[in-house]
């Protein structure tokens, strides 16, 4: 009798593992040599061990592995030199774009100053280019166009002039209708 073990590729939890094989037997039953047949059995049915970690997608393997992780990466040693390493370039970003937005300001400072606003809707207009500014930071072409276009609709259903929201968006982002 001849017997030859095949494995045999199964999907768990669309996870590729080999947890099922196949047994191969050739010859030696009730004297039939020719006929053979088939016997699937699970890994845990014969010799092999099945590893528990091989059906578990993702960088960890087990709760201990994720536990382990978890207790290193929180250690207070660790969390403060991690802190001291970002600290200075957040600090340098951080004021990189203060001095940035200190300009925007001044710009649509001036470009509002020609529009001749009147004294209580300037800050609102101020407000405005902040938040036009923030979004030129985070989107560009089309959808750029679009954000603004929504944060137009929003700022003249508070009774701001749609021209000049038009115009400060044009002059200070350079996006047109």
């Amino acid at each position: 009798m001849v017997c030859v073990i095949v494995p045999m590729l199964v999907l768990h939890n669309n996870a590729a593992c080999v947890g099922h094989f196949r047994v191969l037997y050739f010859g030696g039953f009730s004297g039939i040599d020719s006929r053979r047949r088939w016997l699937d059995r699970t890994v845990a049915d014969a010799d092999f061990e099945r590893d528990e970690r091989s059906n578990m997608p993702g960088r960890f393997r087990t709760n201990v592995d994720r536990e382990a992780a978890y207790e290193i990466k929180t250690k207070p040693e660790r969390v403060k030199q991690t802190n001291d390493d970002v600290r200075e370039r957040a600090l340098a970003r951080h004021s990189f774009k203060q001095a940035e937005l200190s300009a925007f300001e001044l710009r649509a400072k001036e470009v509002i100053d020609t529009t001749g606003v009147s004294s209580p809707l300037y800050v609102a207009y101020l407000n405005y280019c902040r938040e036009i500014w923030k979004k030129s930071n985070t989107y560009g072409g089309a959808v750029l166009k679009n954000e603004t276009g929504a944060i137009i609709a929003k700022w003249v259903a508070r009774q701001l002039d749609e021209d000049i929201l038009k115009r400060l968006r044009f002059e200070l982002i350079n996006v047109r209708d």
